[in-house]
């Protein structure tokens, strides 16, 4: 059952965006009758928060705390302490630097205020009407007209208040991205996107998506991860594992990492060189890696972003030790005081869950904590149940990625998923948006495809390959980022280099 929020709840996270987001207050100052506020301290608040706006093009902040220091002689004892509680729990909850999530607040002030506004002409008519005002009532109607204008879900594209706007919200939708070539290979992330990253089985879809979640993590968003297959304790594991990079014992562990091809085949001739060591034989194969051996890596012209780098990799050695409680809950604590407790968890039966089960728990997470994730990602969307039993086959796969589309719409945020491509795949060097699995049509409704390809001796040598399918410009599937991983200790992406195309003529 669909928890329905009272108003007093709704107008807090009204008053809530006003003080917190510009954008948000920008949005909404324009719609607001304070009438529409039923509880006296938050009318008396936002009062506050649109003369400061209008004065400093800005919201408060923490400067209303300020406000209230010098305007609470002036209010009654109860309302004070109302608003000292309502202000101390917004400083505990939002910093100044942490997102918010100013879209989705803002539409769910746009209801409230249709609805109040409705209230308020329903209230004012019958009393009108009652006493035979019938001037009244009409002025009624039609300030109500005005308001339905201000209120109205139409955009007039001409308008240079609304260019002023579109500009404004398509910055304020940028996320994050990932460091180095991975980064530049897929670009920002945005808000109402869909991204999938689709592989053959068992090659690192759900690593893949923790990393998704690890990287808007420490970017300061908040994040809601649904397991659909695995429990919440190993889950949690996993990304105890990225977050610490530690394993299930204390040993040597072999790390892959970038060399120069020109380096192991001994052909470069530069003397910042540090190898005297051939580390190909003479059909260009590598030896099996052994610690100690006298070869060295060598990435002088990758640091000096020198054209003569062709990358190829090679092996590190590094003792990791034992995942431990303690050791674990020295991160957590870390990474709570610097990114903020912004990591949330549901593990679900395998095929229990359907999108709407999935949005209803997200609307019982935001009236439990107030948490409105940035970022909600699902692994994976091949094991949601339909949406409607009635309906079977490729129809309610094409259902279920619609709603998938829809969610990161009406939420404002970023939805990632994974799907699995098809069983040639696996057979395939590179796998692209032509092995989507069961139904085309899902590449109709993601915004970014990220693609992983991995043979049999690149899993064995940490290294994967990742292409795009992108919807809103050009891209090429062929062209690849190959990325270096150590799956034991979490490490999903270590480093990023571009592939480039290479044979020596002789």
């Amino acid at each position: 059952m669909k928890i329905k929020r009272i108003d007093n709840s709704i107008e807090e996270k009204i008053l809530t965006g006003m003080i917190v987001s510009k954008s948000f207050c920008r949005d909404v100052i324009p719609m607001i009758d304070f009438n529409y506020f039923q509880v006296e301290y938050i009318r008396r608040i936002s009062r506050w928060v649109v003369e400061y706006y209008k004065k400093y093009d800005d919201c408060p902040g923490e400067a209303v705390e300020d406000i209230f220091a010098t305007e609470k002689r002036r209010m009654d004892e109860a309302e004070a302490e109302l608003t000292e509680s309502f202000l101390l729990q917004l400083s505990q909850k939002y910093s100044e630097q942490a997102p918010f999530n100013s879209q989705y607040y803002f539409d769910g002030a746009e209801a409230y205020f249709d609805e109040r506004s409705l209230h308020l002409l329903k209230e004012g008519l019958d009393a009108n009407l009652e006493r035979g005002h019938l001037d009244k009532a009409a002025e009624l109607v039609r300030d109500f007209k005005k308001v339905q204008k201000t209120i109205s879900s139409w955009k007039n594209p001409l308008d240079e208040d609304y260019v002023d706007k579109v500009f404004a919200r398509s910055d304020e939708n940028i996320l994050f991205k990932f460091d180095g070539e991975l980064g530049r290979l897929f670009g920002y992330f945005e808000r109402e996107w869909l991204i999938s990253v689709m592989a053959p089985e068992k090659v690192g879809k759900t690593f893949f998506l923790s990393e998704i979640c690890w990287d808007g993590l420490l970017s300061g968003l908040k994040i809601a991860l649904i397991e659909l297959e695995m429990s919440d304790v190993s889950i949690s594991k996993r990304l105890y594992k990225r977050m610490t990079g530690l394993g299930d014992e204390r040993r040597d562990h072999r790390f892959p990492c970038f060399d120069c091809y020109l380096n192991q085949d001994g052909s470069c001739t530069r003397k910042e060189r540090q190898n005297s060591v051939i580390l190909l034989d003479e059909q260009g194969q590598k030896p099996e890696f052994v610690p100690g051996m006298k070869y060295k890596t060598c990435t002088y012209c990758r640091e000096k972003k020198l054209r003569s780098y062709i990358p190829a990799t090679w092996f590190v050695v590094e003792e990791k030790g034992i995942l431990t409680k303690a050791e674990t809950k020295r991160y957590v604590s870390a990474v709570k005081k610097m990114y903020g407790d912004n990591l949330r968890l549901i593990a679900y039966p395998i095929k229990t869950a359907n999108l709407s089960r999935i949005k209803n728990d997200l609307d019982v997470l935001e009236y439990i904590e107030d948490f409105v994730p940035d970022v909600v990602v699902i692994d994976y969307a091949d094991l949601l149940e339909p949406e409607d039993n009635r309906v079977v086959g490729r129809d309610a796969i094409n259902d279920t990625w619609m709603a998938l589309k829809r969610a990161a719409q009406e939420r404002h945020c970023l939805v990632a998923t994974g799907s699995q491509t098809t069983a040639l795949s696996a057979k395939k060097k590179d796998v692209t948006s032509q092995d989507t699995s069961e139904d085309k049509r899902k590449k109709a409704h993601i915004d970014l495809g990220a693609f992983i390809s991995q043979t049999e001796e690149e899993k064995r040598n940490g290294v994967a390959r990742l292409s795009k399918f992108f919807r809103h410009g050009d891209f090429d599937e062929h062209k690849h980022v190959q990325i270096l991983q150590h799956l034991y200790t979490g490490q999903v992406l270590l480093d990023s280099e571009k592939v480039k195309k290479f044979s020596r003529k002789e």
